[in-house]
């Protein structure tokens, strides 16, 4: 994987070896049978990681079988098509049984198709030579959530389901034709609200959560390095970025291509996102009495100024205060609370030890919000907030 290249926006960079988490991950990750749910903050890089490690694992021979399916962008019988073996002949007999599939509107529908597919295509395939078996489902969320409106994961759930009564009862259904071999099933999750619904589970189907976080700093440094030497541009304060950014190369891609590196345009989509959830200075004052007093039930002697541990709350606050749920479920905060790390996270203010900013700019601009008491701050008083006054 070292000197693998990936996309960023038009240009080829090198992808960054994560051996630690390729370690963990074909190690205890893989170690034992049954569901592994690897999520992270959006743009940290899972499809990246995942589809070198499904390359990786190919290189080495008929050990491991994998399916791979990436929904990113792809109609479903495309997928079923291109990522199952006989592949058009399950896409024909999932239509005949339920219809087009590529305009199935219902969650339900749309799970019933990926069972059939995935449990037919399995039963027609010659694996014997493999000593395992791993199906690798990628994106399946925002795919769900952006493409079929089913932002309420029936889908998800519905998979989730069929896989741990599988990993449960591995003599019967999908893997009925394989109960000699250890069998592993990787859900990739970026949504928050479908990471709520795979931790339903529990331990059902031997589930469990791993963490991939963004880049580490000297890593980022690195991309910022590169990509700035191939646009061009000089100057780059890469100390500010990471602390807007924290790793995270979908954002510095999205800060370089649809804002040319300008970080005040940039952050001011964030401070917009941030005033639209809060909405107005009642909501962000009931947040600072909150925020106060989850940090003293921790034992935190600080003055609450928007540590993430402060402003995450467990379900039993949602219906007292919505924007708790809100918070997680447009992916401004993340749980940690559960998951072994296949990275290491950063010792840095916006990550705290059961809840992080997905971005720290988040953190950043709901810190200027506090300390100002007001909802309506501009970019320069968030980067003030961080020791910058403007970048160039």
């Amino acid at each position: 994987m070292r000197n693998a290249m990936v996309d960023f926006g038009g240009y080829r960079i090198h992808f960054r070896d994560r051996e630690n988490e390729a370690r963990v991950f074909l190690g205890e990750a893989l170690r034992y049978v049954g569901i592994r749910i690897i999520y992270g903050p959006y743009g940290a890089g899972k499809t990246t990681f995942l589809s070198l490690i499904n390359s990786t694992l190919k290189s080495l021979g008929g050990e491991v079988f994998i399916v791979y399916m990436n929904f990113e962008g792809r109609a479903l019988s495309s997928i079923l098509e291109s990522s199952l073996p006989n592949g058009r002949e399950v896409v024909e007999r999932v239509r005949s049984l339920l219809g087009n599939v590529d305009t199935l509107k219902a969650g339900i529908l749309i799970a019933e198709a990926l069972k059939e597919g995935i449990t037919y295509a399995i039963s027609r395939v010659k694996v014997m030579e493999a000593r395992r078996l791993l199906i690798l489902i990628d994106n399946l969320d925002k795919y769900l959530k952006e493409e079929r409106g089913d932002g309420e994961y029936v889908a998800l759930s519905s998979l989730l389901e069929f896989f741990a009564e599988a990993h449960e009862h591995p003599g019967e259904g999908v893997w009925s034709y394989f109960t000699d071999k250890p069998k592993v099933t990787v859900f990739a999750l970026s949504d928050q609200a479908a990471v709520n619904v795979a931790r339903r589970l529990g331990s059902k189907g031997l589930t469990s959560l791993f963490l991939l976080w963004n880049l580490p700093k000297s890593a980022f440094i690195e991309v910022i390095n590169e990509v700035a030497a191939l646009t061009g541009k000089r100057d780059i304060n890469a100390e500010l970025l990471w602390n807007l950014l924290g790793g995270n190369v979908r954002m510095l891609e999205d800060l370089v291509i649809r804002h040319n590196w300008n970080v005040e345009r940039w952050l001011s989509g964030v401070v917009s996102e941030v005033n639209n959830l809060i909405g107005n200075v009642s909501t962000l004052t009931k947040l600072m009495e909150y925020g106060k007093g989850r940090l003293s039930s921790l034992g935190i002697n600080e003055q609450y100024v928007g540590q993430p541990d402060g402003t995450g709350h467990s379900e039993t606050f949602w219906g007292e205060f919505p924007l708790f749920r809100r918070l997680l479920e447009e992916n401004i905060l993340i749980s940690l609370v559960g998951a072994e790390g296949l990275s290491n996270l950063p010792g840095e203010p916006w990550i705290g030890r059961y809840y992080a900013y997905q971005i720290p700019a988040h953190y950043w601009v709901l810190r200027a919000m506090i300390r100002r008491g007001s909802i309506n701050v501009k970019p320069e008083d968030v980067l003030k907030e961080i020791g910058e006054i403007r970048v160039d």
